[in-house]
């Protein structure tokens, strides 16, 4: 269930400053963009469960999730997504 969405100008500062938003809904991400490999070792550091891109992830954003046992999804968009890692998490109907 997504709680909240806001508009920050910089993922980095925002996840680097450990921003409110972040701390309030650590179940996951949510990023407009690709999922690199530093935005993935952020969000691993405050306890994500997943990541959420619009766009694709690197090859090492994919390695750092699946060790860290974070469910990575990338290409998302109305018609669909794609599972990286951890699969488990997402409910399809």
């Amino acid at each position: 269930m997504l709680l909240a969405t806001t508009h920050i100008t910089s993922v980095f500062y925002a996840m680097s400053e450990r921003h409110p938003l972040f701390l309030a809904w650590q179940q996951g991400v949510l990023l407009s963009g690709r999922a690199s490999f530093e935005l993935i070792q952020k969000a691993a550091m405050f306890g994500a469960e997943m990541v959420v891109a619009v766009g694709p992830p690197s090859s090492l954003a994919c390695e750092l999730a699946d060790a860290c046992g974070m469910t990575l999804v990338g290409f998302t968009n109305d018609a669909g997504a794609n599972i990286y890692t951890h699969a488990q998490r997402v409910q399809r109907d």
